[in-house]
């Protein structure tokens, strides 16, 4: 705010009552919780009122954050993983990101829209064609060998063993992973290609000159390598990204 008042006045825009320098000092030191909601009111208070362009709006467009989300995560819900010995209920859920969203909304951070559909080129600059193509095709794998829960791993290939893709299900379970904790379900594939557009996305936004952009992806992808899940990760989406900005 204080930014904004100074750049008024240099272009010679009367301060509006509001904005006064210790009301903008009363606003941010004594009314520290929900300051940021009031202060893009405040600012859109000015550009209404002085019916401003490039200055002022240029830099509310610097205090906003563009969010790219998709309800495809919500088709990624597992029901158990391997930890401490037993199966316990999945640490990694759709709430999680719901949680998030719903503070985004609140703060009124800024637009939420949709991801872009980018196709799996960008998947396999980063990732194996063979781990990419198990990905999508998992479930119906799990699914034609009689099961119908989450698929997990349970099998690791170790040092000393020969290095090749084994051809059941059971054996690629484990050969393209690094834990049990990343449990494989209808809408996975669905979900973590999603995730990679919604990262996608965000990097084609702040290369259209976007300020600022939060990809909130789910499932996650930091510790997926570019031939095993793990983590709770299937597609390193930050990864993809980075790598479709060095390709421009």
């Amino acid at each position: 705010i204080v930014i904004h008042i100074e750049i008024m006045a240099a272009i010679g825009i009367k301060q509006p009552d509001a904005l006064a320098p210790d009301n903008v000092q009363r606003l941010v030191v004594e009314q520290p919780v929900g300051w940021a909601e009031q202060r893009f009111t405040l600012l859109e208070q000015i550009l209404t009122a002085h019916d401003i362009d490039a200055p002022i709006r240029c830099l509310y467009k610097m205090w906003t954050m563009l969010t790219v989300y998709s309800n495809d995560h919500q088709l990624h819900r597992g029901k158990y993983e391997f930890g401490d010995g037993q199966l316990l209920p999945c640490f990694e859920t759709p709430e999680r990101a719901d949680l998030v969203l719903k503070s985004v909304r609140e703060a009124k951070l800024g637009n939420i829209v949709e991801p872009e559909e980018f196709g799996l080129d960008p998947v396999l600059r980063i990732h194996d064609p063979g781990f990419v193509e198990f990905l999508g095709e998992a479930w119906d794998l799990w699914t034609a060998a009689g099961r119908t829960c989450d698929a997990l791993p349970l099998a690791w290939p170790v040092r000393g063993m020969r290095n090749i893709v084994p051809e059941h299900v059971d054996g690629k379970l484990s050969y393209y992973s690094f834990d049990g904790g990343s449990p494989i379900m209808s809408g996975t594939w669905q979900a973590a290609r999603t995730s990679a557009n919604v990262a996608l996305t965000g990097a084609a936004h702040l290369r259209a000159g976007e300020h600022c952009v939060f990809s909130l992806c789910r499932p996650p992808g930091h510790h997926a390598s570019s031939d095993y899940i793990g983590g709770y990760c299937y597609l390193n989406n930050a990864a993809i990204a980075a790598q479709s900005l060095l390709d421009e």
